[in-house]
Formats: structure tokens, C-alpha cells, sequence
């Protein structure tokens, strides 16, 4: 056989990256229509897909990636850049309780042309697609945040050795993984890391889905006030991020939460926590602190967190289907007071059902070392949960543990 022309040689590698192209589209679109075969159901309300976690990690510390999604759109994205900015996707394992209208919404793992994903997208899913947890109810099923994080806890963790808890409308940066193990490694035993992830806007993101200049300031959680309800909502301010360190928490952000995976067998997720959103930050510190953990700051971001969702479902909007949804809420408020302090026994109303296993997951104030612990904390952040109290350290600077 003769050489070949340059026009010969043009033609071959034509040929051989049209196949490429083809292979590629050809797994898009069986991706897109079937999940790759992969035992993933379609939306079956109150169906779980769980697999036992067969893949090798290489000996790296584990991460369980919690997410409560309710009717996200954004949550397809949030997991595909989970895995795409991981530096050893291997040992992130995400799991996900979805929340979906069964006609209306979009399966987080719904891979398609249409939502914005190319073939390459669809090829990364696929590969780490056992890695993916997914718990499907109906929306008409969900009982709030509080409720749905129990719940990726409950059925999708399997004790790896670590669990980040983000919201499903989130973007990582490059690395996040190692970063974050790093982090937590400096800090003390038993240390969480959290604050309130800086601001990304869907369609302003560069080609790693992050806003320019996004590790130039940080917030940190420095002070509190008193919501309607006679609850302690964190606040805080943003910090120039002129030297990454991590600095003490007075609280925990629900949308970014790292810590080990064991804090799981002392601090239990709540399942009678209805309808519950402000109250769910505090109560989580507290039991945190409780068990013996400290709160941390991280070093830069890690995650950054979109806000303003204008006209997306919430899951409050279910006040209007379902009568009982503001009396419900209300004992979920009752219970949370009760468990920080702020609420007597007498004043609890059906006792019965609001104070349901109390025992497993409050908060044992009889217990000296839990109140030692418990009165530091209130002493360091100048708290009065009763009064209605608390210290602003966001230009005295943060006391440390």
C-alpha cells in the first residue's frame, strides 16, 4: 500500500473524530432517555435507589454529599459540578431526597440536550453514576428541609467519614474536595466546619460554573438576632479573604455543613421537625456543641450558593393544600424551643405528639458535661437564648474555643 496524501491523511482523522462524535452522541442520548441503564427508577414517589459502596477509593477519606432538593431545577447542575470539580470524584458519594412535581419538575438526574448538558456532562454522570443516592417522593410528600436532611441521613448515608450538607442549588470550586479534608485536618478533633456560602448567579459563571473572583471575600457568621417567632437566626458579614484561615463559629449554615460522619451516632437528625426552617441553624449548633464539637469557619470558599430563586416553588407553598400545615409548623417550633431551652414542659402544647421520642433526639440537659459544654458556648458568644440576647463580633473579632 502506497503513502497517503495530505488530503488522505484529512480524511482518516475526519472519519475517526466523526465515529468519536457519534460514539459519544449515541451514549448522550441513551443517557438522557434511559439513565444508562444504570437502576436508577424514573420518578417513583418514595422510591430509593441505594447501592452499596462497592467502588475503590484508593484508601482517600470518604465524603457523603447530603441534598435536600424541593422542586430544584438547579439541582441537575449542583451534582454534575459536584463531580466535576472533585479532584478525586472516587470518594464523593451524594445523596439526594428529591421533593418533584411528577409533571412539572425536572429529575436531578434528568441528563439532556435541552437542560443545558453536553455530551461530556452526560459521560461524567455515567461514569460515577453508583455514586449517586437518590430518594424520590412526591412533593405533596415533603415536610420541609429539616425533615428531608433526616432523611438523605437516614436512608442515604453509609458512614463514610465525612458528610458535607449543601442545598441543591450550589457550585463548587476546583478541588473542593481536598480542600475542605485539608481544612478540617488543621482544626481540632471533633471540630465543623460552616458559614454561609458567598453568592453565584446561574448564567454569570465562568467555565468552572463560579462568578469572577469569587475567593475574594468570605462570610462569617459573627452575630444574631431574634426572628418573630422569639428564635436566634444567624447573621454575619463579609470579610476580605487577604489570609485563608478558619476562624470560630457561634453557628451552623444549613447550605454548607462539613464535619466527620461520626458526629451521626451522638447528634440525630430530627424527623419531627415539620414545616421547620428558622430554628433548624441554632438547633443544629446546639447539639452539635452538645456533643462535643466546635464550630469552625472555613478557610476560603468552597461552596458558593445561589439565593435569589424570584418565582421558584417552595415548600411552604403547601400551606395552601394542606389545612393542618401552620398548626404542625407550630409544634415543630414548640419542639425546637423545647430542646434549646427556651420552652417549659407546661408550655409545650400536645405533648404527646410534639415531644415524640424527645429522649433520642434532644438535646440531654440533665447531663453535667452537655451543660457544661452547652454554658461555655452561651458565655463565649454572649447568648441569653431567654432574653433574647447575644453578642456582635463582627468588628470586635470572634472569641476563640
Amino acid at each position: 500500500m502506497g503513502k497517503r496524501t495530505g488530503k488522505e491523511k484529512l480524511g482518516v482523522l475526519r472519519t475517526i473524530s466523526y465515529v468519536f462524535s457519534t460514539i459519544s452522541l449515541i451514549t448522550f442520548l441513551i443517557f438522557s432517555a434511559g439513565y444508562i441503564g444504570s437502576g436508577i427508577t424514573g420518578v417513583g414517589f418514595a422510591a430509593f435507589r441505594v447501592q452499596q459502596r462497592p467502588i475503590n477509593t484508593r484508601g482517600l477519606p470518604t465524603i457523603f454529599l447530603s441534598i435536600a432538593s424541593y422542586r430544584d431545577p438547579q439541582c441537575m447542575f449542583t451534582l454534575l459540578w459536584a463531580l466535576k470539580q472533585a479532584k478525586y470524584p472516587e470518594r464523593v458519594f451524594i445523596g439526594v431526597l428529591q421533593q418533584n412535581h411528577p409533571d412539572m419538575d425536572v429529575d436531578c438526574l434528568s441528563i439532556s440536550l435541552q437542560n443545558g448538558f453536553n455530551a461530556t456532562d452526560a459521560e461524567l454522570i455515567m461514569k460515577w453514576r453508583n455514586q449517586i443516592r437518590m430518594g424520590r417522593y412526591s412533593y405533596l410528600d415533603a415536610r420541609g428541609p429539616t425533615w428531608a436532611r433526616y432523611m438523605a441521613i437516614e436512608k442515604l448515608f453509609q458512614q463514610e467519614d465525612y458528610v458535607m450538607q449543601v442545598d441543591s442549588h450550589s457550585r463548587f470550586v476546583p478541588q473542593w474536595d481536598e480542600l475542605i479534608i485539608d481544612n478540617i485536618k488543621q482544626l481540632p478533633p471533633n471540630s465543623v466546619i460552616s458559614h454561609y456560602p458567598s453568592l453565584f448567579v446561574p448564567g454569570e459563571e465562568d467555565e468552572n460554573g463560579l462568578p469572577k473572583d469569587y475567593q475574594k471575600i468570605i462570610s462569617r457568621m459573627c452575630k444574631g438576632f431574634y426572628n418573630s417567632d422569639d428564635i436566634l437566626q444567624p447573621s454575619g458579614a463579609l470579610y476580605a479573604l487577604d489570609k485563608k484561615e478558619s476562624r470560630s463559629n457561634p453557628f451552623l449554615g444549613a447550605g454548607f455543613t462539613f464535619y466527620p460522619g461520626k458526629a451521626h451516632e451522638t447528634v440525630k437528625m430530627d424527623p419531627y421537625l415539620p414545616y421547620l426552617f428558622h430554628g433548624e441553624e441554632i438547633l443544629f449548633s446546639m447539639k452539635m456543641v452538645a456533643a462535643g464539637y466546635k464550630l469552625y469557619s472555613p478557610a476560603e470558599n468552597i461552596v458558593l450558593h445561589y439565593y435569589y430563586r424570584k418565582d421558584f416553588p417552595r415548600y411552604w407553598d403547601l400551606s395552601s393544600i394542606y389545612p393542618d400545615f401552620h398548626q404542625l409548623q407550630k409544634y415543630s417550633l414548640m419542639r425546637t424551643k423545647y430542646i434549646i431551652g427556651t420552652l417549659d414542659y407546661e408550655q409545650v402544647e400536645n405533648v404527646t405528639w410534639t415531644l415524640q421520642e424527645i429522649d433520642k433526639y434532644g438535646i440531654n440537659w440533665k447531663d453535667p458535661v452537655v451543660k457544661g459544654r452547652l454554658d461555655k458556648y452561651f458565655t463565649m458568644f454572649e447568648m441569653d437564648l431567654k432574653n433574647k440576647k447575644m453578642g456582635d463580633f463582627c468588628s470586635k473579632g470572634l472569641p476563640e474555643w
